[in-house]
């Protein structure tokens, strides 16, 4: 496996990793647009915690508070990635195993980093507010894969942001499920939610104003990729969720992450906008990430 793994850093952050978030949020912000000013000002009246936060980090990073807040709301408004999420039994209680697809892959990589949040960490980039990939000190992890989705509910709350706010606050599996469930939000995706327990594992198939909770039968694992496989009549076959249903039925109650990552790497799993391998284990409170050594390089 062709692979780096991630560092966990703490502030002061190191420089190159500073510079690198720079230049992703610069790279993120370009796709939005010209509508970008009035989104944030929208946002920041909604939201004061959040602004105050992303205040904070855009000082740290020396940016525009503005640049950041949109860089908090990207999933929202410039949508163009995949992913790959396995939610896995295990003897020592269930975890999350994931590729994040997302462009620009390569400047992700580079940015890439473990960091602390209020009440957890998350797989991100220094400076990030939003999450993607969270593990909480209240005994759950989750993780999110896009959808197709239509034009933003920009009364609802934005995905990534929510998603901050739900790893921080949660008191436990069963209250992050609830909140997850019923939270009106600004766009669509897929969010998979383990706690300590085999039997705490869901993926809440998410519309702005719908959801639908999707579990495993037994200790089967439970596989997201990009559609729907509930809340739509037909779900669309996703040749990486064919590929993972195939690969996963050996891997049991008793896989390492040596046999996770083979999964996550292989040829038709991995995607060329793969950034990041990730691993989350609320049990033993382990947040590992990963990014692919060629991206590195370019």
């Amino acid at each position: 496996m062709d692979i780096v793994e991630c560092r966990y850093v703490t502030k002061p952050y190191p420089p190159e990793l500073i510079d690198a978030s720079r230049e992703l949020l610069a790279a993120s912000v370009a796709q939005i647009g010209g509508m970008g000013q009035v989104i944030v000002q929208m946002l920041v009246s909604r939201f004061p915690d959040h602004a105050e936060k992303i205040e904070e980090s855009a000082l740290e990073l020396g940016v525009s508070s503005d640049d950041l807040f949109l860089g908090s709301v990207i999933y929202d408004l410039a949508m163009a990635f995949g992913c790959s999420t396995l939610a896995l039994a295990t003897d020592d209680g269930p975890l999350i195993a994931r590729n994040m697809d997302w462009f620009p892959e390569t400047l992700i990589a580079r940015a890439s980093c473990i960091l602390d949040t209020d009440n957890g960490k998350q797989a991100g980039f220094v400076g990030a507010i939003g999450v993607v990939t969270g593990l909480s000190k209240n005994g759950f992890a989750f993780a999110l894969n896009a959808v197709p989705t239509t034009t933003p509910k920009l009364d609802g709350y934005p995905m990534l942001l929510f998603l901050r706010q739900v790893l921080d606050t949660a008191k436990d599996f069963d209250d992050a499920l609830r909140w997850i469930e019923r939270e009106p939000l600004a766009s669509g995706g897929l969010i998979t939610l383990v706690g300590m327990k085999n039997n705490e594992r869901a993926v809440i198939e998410r519309a702005p104003t719908k959801a639908v909770v999707r579990r495993p039968i037994g200790e089967e694992p439970l596989i997201t990729t990009n559609d729907y496989r509930l809340m739509e009549k037909v779900a669309i076959e996703c040749p990486r969720h064919a590929r993972l249903s195939e690969t996963v039925k050996d891997l049991g109650v008793t896989a390492t992450v040596e046999s996770m990552l083979e999964r996550l790497t292989d040829e038709r799993v991995i995607q060329t906008i793969t950034a990041q391998h990730v691993i989350a284990h609320p049990t033993t409170q382990t947040l590992r990430m990963w990014v692919p050594k060629r991206l590195l390089a370019m």
